[in-house]
């Protein structure tokens, strides 16, 4: 779950040297947004969005499909160990 806040302010648009009017904007949204798990390594991302300034769209909504993946090669494998309990002893053997 997540709770933002997006701010961005936009300076006058000129033309010819003259300033063109209503081109400066102030725009402010308040988000809220969560993560959905639907694999083991897949999430759809959603926001929803309430502009809460004269000049923001009144709702928005996005949808996100994020996605990872490696620069620098594949990532060492994990050895999986096996514990075993033996007379109050305990022995640890690698699983290749």
């Amino acid at each position: 779950m997540t709770l933002g806040w997006d701010q961005r302010f936009t300076r006058a648009t000129q033309l010819n040297g003259a300033d063109l009017p209503a081109s400066y904007l102030v725009e402010g949204t308040l988000r809220l947004g969560m993560s959905y798990l639907y694999a083991t390594v897949r999430t759809v991302d959603l926001s929803f969005g309430v502009g809460l300034t004269p000049d923001t769209p009144n709702l928005q909504f996005s949808v996100g499909l994020p996605f990872r993946m490696s620069l620098w090669g594949s990532k060492p494998r994990k050895l999986a160990t096996k514990v075993a309990v033996e007379g109050g002893s305990v022995a640890l053997t690698k699983i290749n």
